[in-house]
């Protein structure tokens, strides 16, 4: 064995080096790796730690072969149940978005004659509330900082969906990738608009890499201060007609017109289109609009809005299919899957 070989096998980082930095035991490094609920969210959490900063490589030996026998299920209990989890305000439930979300899942669910429960958790004591006798969950805009709840739903099958990935995830998470504003920039800059603007949340990841991509290219680019998406009325989802009007007046007065705007949501998109079709501040017929997710009600409006497709659908189709994996291996490696959204005039994608 020469010196070089010798100097390699000297840095090897070993279990024991992450079990001595974590301040835990061999066996519970391990378990972290073989994904064992049974150990608390907070000492995985030191146990990744350590994991990353000595930059250990995880070695199969390490991996549990084999998974877990199913649990036998009583007669009179055959049908298997899959509950999608939430603690989103019901009245986003109606967004079309979610919608399309919710009822693919329940396709995919039925295709295997398995039961889905939609249950909106409260923000208080919330692991008081989960459905009994589930074989997995679709997590779905749910705060895991409760450590009772993170820890009741870590002994099962569970598949996150949606939302910003975070750097120690206890679940599998299918989501989209965070380019929509490069997306909605790159198809402004590739057309030839000059002059541009951004309407829609405060400032977000969406608002941040557009504005940021539109400067770098050069481009004159206008937004707002931020406001409320939605009107959050009984009624449920719909624009908030006044914040978007003061928006596009504020728009009109510019000495230069944006030719293009993107907005951080389709309820924006829908709300734009409808006051510059009746309010003549500046000529809908002159301006591209690119709103977020591609959905039935843009296709009735006209001229139609171009959206970023982030493809609901395929994440539902993703987060069945890894869910249906970890229920048969329950030490499957958790993983984070980015669906790369598309931009779409309803036909085609483009």
């Amino acid at each position: 064995m020469d010196k070089e070989e010798n100097k390699k096998k000297a840095h090897t980082v070993r279990l024991k080096d992450v079990a001595l930095l974590a301040g835990v035991s061999q066996p519970t490094v391990s378990r972290v790796i073989n994904n064992n609920s049974s150990v608390k969210p907070l000492t995985v959490k030191k146990v990744k730690d350590a994991i990353e900063k000595l930059a250990y490589e995880i070695q199969p030996v390490h991996k549990r072969k084999g998974h877990r026998a199913p649990r036998r299920r009583p007669k009179r209990y055959l049908q298997k149940q899959i509950a999608v989890l939430t603690q989103v305000e019901p009245y986003l439930l109606q967004a079309p978005v979610y919608h399309r979300l919710l009822q693919r899942i329940e396709q995919a669910l039925n295709q295997e004659d398995f039961n889905l429960i939609i249950k909106n958790l409260p923000k208080n004591l919330p692991w008081e509330s989960l459905p009994k006798k589930l074989d997995g969950a679709i997590l779905f805009n749910v705060d895991l900082s409760d450590l009772t709840l993170l820890q009741k739903l870590r002994s099962l099958p569970c598949v996150r969906v949606m939302g910003s990935t975070e750097k120690f995830d206890y679940f599998d998470h299918v989501t989209y990738e965070s380019v929509i504003g490069d997306l909605a920039a790159n198809y402004f800059i590739k057309h030839g608009h000059k002059t541009v603007a951004c309407l829609g949340e405060e400032i977000g990841v969406r608002k941040q890499s557009f504005l940021k991509r539109c400067k770098s290219a050069g481009l004159v680019t206008y937004t707002d201060s931020g406001f409320s998406v939605e009107d959050e009325s009984p009624r449920g989802h719909k624009p908030n007609f006044i914040e978007i009007y003061n928006a596009v007046e504020n728009l009109s007065k510019q000495e230069v017109l944006p030719t293009a705007i993107f907005t951080t949501s389709d309820t924006v998109a829908i709300g734009l289109h409808q006051i510059l079709l009746a309010h003549q501040i500046m000529d809908i017929k002159k301006i591209c609009i690119i709103g977020v997710n591609n959905d039935y009600v843009l296709d009735n409006l006209y001229p139609r809005p171009l959206s970023v497709d982030i493809q609901v659908e395929s994440i539902a189709d993703q987060a069945i299919e890894r869910l249906f994996l970890r229920m048969k291996n329950p030490q499957e490696p958790i993983r984070q899957l980015h669906l790369t959204p598309i931009i779409s005039d309803g036909n085609n994608f483009l």
